[in-house]
């Protein structure tokens, strides 16, 4: 069976002065397997794409994460979060990423405002995403995100990180 990637990346975009990211989610056998697949639903630049981390999600938010290709029987949802907020002595905005399972935006929302702090005033969420809905598959088959309650903490930290071009072969 698959696993589930969540993958950072960075580039440009056409009149932009900063490096711009977005997470995708893939599910692969290998990161590898992803590469090409990423570099096509890239919105930006393709001249210097590149993965800055990517992690395999084995559980989040008290329940284990797996891939299958039946539709699981319960509402639980997984859920990516992009988080804001401000530092007085910052002139950019910080963000923060997290899974959070759920069965709807709004509880979710809700529970990642009152338990999460990004820094030190106004903090938001910019965005909530089920990640079924935006789930790519290196094999073109639909993968649904089975969840099982577990109660274990899981490692956020991610399983690698650097710059990898994606542009160029990679030696």
């Amino acid at each position: 069976m698959k696993d589930l990637y969540m993958i950072s990346l960075g580039g440009k975009v056409k009149g932009c002065n900063l490096e711009v990211h977005d997470v995708q989610f893939v599910a692969t056998d290998h990161i590898d397997e992803s590469v090409e697949l990423l570099k096509r639903h890239w919105y930006g630049l393709a001249d210097k794409l590149h993965m800055d981390s990517y992690k395999v999600i084995t559980g989040a938010d008290g329940y284990t994460v797996r891939l299958t290709q039946e539709k699981p029987e319960n509402n639980k949802q997984l859920y990516f979060v992009h988080l804001g907020g401000y530092k007085k002595d910052s002139t950019q905005e910080l963000h923060e990423v997290g899974l959070f399972v759920g069965e709807a935006v709004q509880e979710v929302k809700e529970r990642v405002l009152n338990e999460t702090i990004v820094a030190d005033i106004e903090n938001h969420v910019d965005n909530i995403v089920c990640v079924k809905d935006c789930m790519l598959s290196s094999d073109g088959e639909t993968y649904y995100v089975e969840l099982s309650e577990s109660h274990e903490t899981y490692d956020r930290s991610p399983d690698w990180f650097g710059y990898r071009r994606l542009d160029i072969a990679s030696n």
